[in-house]
């Protein structure tokens, strides 16, 4: 309420900007809860030990990282800001294609956010049974995903895109391809994939299971084993 009184000052608040800040809201509840979570029972994440500064070294490093946290949080949200600027009335598309967006929307964010909630969820129960806590996550949906928290993660936010692009510029799409390129090509997939594979190597004694899970498994759609 607070960004559209900034953004469009005067002008009741619709139903879609309205709604479409509820469901990033809950997102946002829902994975930083797991991460608070996470942190508490494993203090430290190996993962961003490169990015703290040595002593006598400036945090450059650390400073890139927190800046492109913040360039993610501005474009993935552009959907959501815009569509609190844009009249309530006006759409910017027509016909049956802006019509089934909502709807295609909607179900691509639920879908998304149940798969990252599963996702976690499994490979965090896990993690915790004794003698897992080195081991690669193959059960449920890591049975048919490297990464299915990262898909969950990208499909959600195509589903937010789509039920605003009716109503927003169509360079807000920039929201789910910047959100898509971090995770593929930058950020998620290749340093998971990399941490992995750096791991199970040589006389490791799940260096055969994780070659044999890595051939046959996809890296990032949930697919079927044949």
């Amino acid at each position: 309420h607070y960004q559209h009184n900034l953004l469009s000052p005067g002008k009741s608040m619709p139903l879609r900007p309205l709604l479409l800040a509820v469901a990033v809201s809950f997102w946002g509840a829902r994975l930083g809860s797991f991460l608070f979570s996470r942190i508490m029972q494993s203090p430290t994440d190996s993962r961003l030990s490169k990015f703290f500064p040595k002593p006598g070294e400036l945090p450059i490093q650390l400073a890139g990282f927190w800046n492109l946290q913040a360039c993610w949080a501005f474009f993935s949200l552009l959907p959501i800001t815009m569509a609190h600027k844009m009249p309530a009335a006006k759409a910017v598309g027509s016909g049956a294609l802006a019509r089934a967006a909502g709807p295609l929307g909607w179900t691509l964010f639920v879908c998304g956010l149940a798969c990252e909630a599963l996702a976690d969820h499994q490979k965090s129960n896990f993690k915790a049974r004794p003698g897992n806590a080195e081991a690669f996550c193959n059960e449920g949906i890591w049975n048919y995903s490297r990464h299915p928290n990262y898909f969950g993660e990208v499909a959600l936010w195509w589903g937010i895109w789509m039920v605003a692009a009716p109503y927003v510029p169509k360079w807000c799409a920039v929201s789910p391809l910047w959100v898509t390129l971090l995770l593929v090509g930058v950020s998620g997939i290749p340093i998971m994939e990399k941490k992995y594979n750096d791991k199970f190597v040589g006389d490791h004694p799940l260096t055969a299971a994780y070659a044999q899970y890595k051939a046959s498994t996809s890296i990032l759609v949930p697919l079927p084993k044949f």
